[in-house]
């Protein structure tokens, strides 16, 4: 049986003149994309410190606002990206401010209650919810192209924070005694004040409303520790090694992947008797980013909202089963969605079952760079049994030479 046959089905009114049609893909919500469920709580000791990971590399030099409308009062909402496009496994720069945009001072009384996504959106970014704007604002990353139109269908935001497992302080202790916020003219800095009677519970502060929408990073570090058990009345001292969390960012804003919840990666995010633990965490719970759009969205409490959008270049699967027998096609049968978002036309694809490879598919004329393909296929080797596990790696190369993979495991049936 050959390597496949694969189907293509028009999503817009854009066809390619090839021999299979296309699916030209624009900006759209992907409907079809698995979101990630957050959840981030606190039960063990943490360093929250600079973490040793290797600093990724930035793809691009640009860097595009966008921007909210201005309130009445004359603030407004900026998202800055560096880039409109990363391949996978590469890094983005997103920075989140709250500016003045009148020539004269701005003093606003904020409420911490009027916009719950704040403080649910933290704790997907930050450890233990702790924003250094103090709640006035907030942002959340999002798999899909969402606009204010259909940003009630996104689902949990992407989790930037990792699942470690931490006590928590108060995050909103302030908020109590935070009665004012006077921003400066034609600036993104603020002055938070409490009233007079509580001015010494909480200290006049001046920070910069920004905030860099950054992919958190742990490590286990070594400290010792000893331990005095008293039996009999004679008290012996025992000195060792544990380990904790030291986390944090490594000094790089950057996006460059996503995280499990704590609940589906306990095991892995406990401190253990050695630091095999920090790889554990990394091996099971992190994720880089698929290919497909996403959407970068921020809110303030005086009503702003902004959006703002990059790809991430590759190829990523959806959907796939395999059919062993009486499939109503030649048996067996292998299919699902491919998403295609390359630098360059696709050029051909390679298909590798349980480390067999199936041959490599040209695409001879092709011209697109974005698409959708629905994938039918099947193989002979290895043999299609009901019940056994198959892992499928897909393999693109562009016209530039450029390569994505992509895997997933399908259960016959």
């Amino acid at each position: 049986m050959p390597f496949s046959t694969v189907e293509l089905y028009a999503l817009s009114s854009h066809v390619a003149s090839v021999t299979l049609r296309r699916i030209a893909i624009g900006h759209f919500a992907a409907s079809f994309v698995v979101i990630a469920v957050i959840v981030v709580c606190g039960v063990a000791f943490v360093s929250l410190m600079n973490g040793p990971s290797s600093k990724p590399s930035v793809v691009g030099v640009s860097e595009t606002t966008f921007y909210s409308g201005a309130s009445p009062q004359g603030i407004q909402l900026q998202i800055k990206l560096n880039v409109s496009a990363v391949p996978q496994g590469g890094a983005l720069q997103a920075h989140i401010l709250l500016v003045n945009t009148l020539s004269e001072s701005v003093l606003l009384h904020p409420d911490f209650a009027a916009n719950p996504n704040i403080d649910q959106w933290n704790w997907d970014d930050y450890l233990c919810g702790m924003s250094p704007v103090e709640h006035t604002f907030g942002f959340a990353l999002l798999e899909g192209h969402y606009t204010a139109a259909n940003l009630s269908q996104a689902g949990a935001p992407l989790n930037l924070a990792p699942p470690v497992a931490i006590p928590c302080p108060n995050s909103a202790y302030g908020e109590s005694y935070i009665q004012n916020v006077e921003f400066a003219p034609n600036s993104d800095t603020a002055t938070f004040s409490a009233n007079a009677n509580s001015s010494g519970d909480f200290t006049r502060q001046t920070i910069r409303m920004q905030l860099n929408a950054t992919t958190g990073m742990c490590t286990m570090l070594p400290y010792q520790y000893t331990e005095t058990n008293t039996v009999g009345g004679v008290a012996t001292a025992t000195t060792g090694t544990a380990y904790s969390w030291s986390c944090g960012t490594n000094g790089v804003d950057s996006i460059t992947g996503y995280w499990d919840s704590l609940a589906n990666c306990h095991s892995q995010s406990s401190p253990v008797a050695n630091s095999t633990g920090s790889q554990n965490l990394y091996d099971n719970c992190f994720h880089q980013f698929t290919a497909g759009p996403y959407t970068v969205v921020a809110e303030d409490l005086w009503n702003q909202t902004a959006f703002a959008y990059f790809d991430v270049r590759g190829i990523s699967l959806q959907g796939f089963s395999l059919c062993a027998s009486n499939c109503g096609y030649p048996s067996p049968y292998l299919s699902g969605f491919i998403y295609f978002d390359g630098s360059a036309p696709l050029k051909n694809l390679q298909l590798v079952v349980n480390g067999t490879d199936q041959g490599v598919q040209p695409y001879t004329g092709n011209s697109l760079a974005k698409f959708v393909e629905w994938y039918k296929g099947g193989f002979q080797n290895p043999p299609v049994v009901r019940g056994e596990i198959y892992l499928l790696q897909f393999i693109a190369t562009f016209e530039d030479n450029s390569t994505a993979t992509a895997t997933t495991t399908v259960v016959a049936d």
